[in-house]
């Protein structure tokens, strides 16, 4: 890189004097993560007090939503693509569901949201039925 006479700023906070034609090189580099030391991120585990309670808790708006959705266990099952035993899984806290299956469903994604909102404490679940036709006098 070229620059023409004069005192010159760059990245990072060094200063250069530069003529015409003459490549720019910072005379004093400056790299202010010298004295940084790097290390692993790592999670907290430690707020996480039993992982199959949770999982379990999760289970059970899990059953919410299909009871909500108006479903029997195994037609929500099979609407998902997987065997009631993987769904008992599910609703028990043995396995991690996989959400996205409800979101997919048309019937059971509604009513997933519906579930967690009703289990999230200071939520207020309001039903509005909106008619999106209008009526003629």
């Amino acid at each position: 890189m070229t620059a023409a006479r004069g005192r010159l700023g760059c990245l990072g906070g060094c200063v250069v004097m530069a003529s015409e034609s003459v490549d720019l090189v910072p005379t004093v580099p400056l790299n202010r993560f010298a004295n940084v030391t790097l290390r692993q991120a790592k999670a907290d585990l430690h707020s996480v007090e039993n992982a199959d309670e949770g999982r379990a808790s999760f289970g059970a708006v899990l059953r919410r939503a299909v009871e909500l959705a108006g479903l029997a266990e195994k037609d929500a099952a099979d609407r998902l693509g997987v065997d009631r035993a993987q769904f008992s899984r599910w609703f028990s806290g043995k396995e991690n569901a996989q959400v996205w299956k409800f979101h997919a469903d048309p019937v059971l994604g509604p009513a997933l949201i519906r579930a967690q909102a009703e289990a999230t404490r200071g939520v207020a679940v309001r039903t509005v039925i909106d008619i999106p036709w209008a009526v003629n006098e």
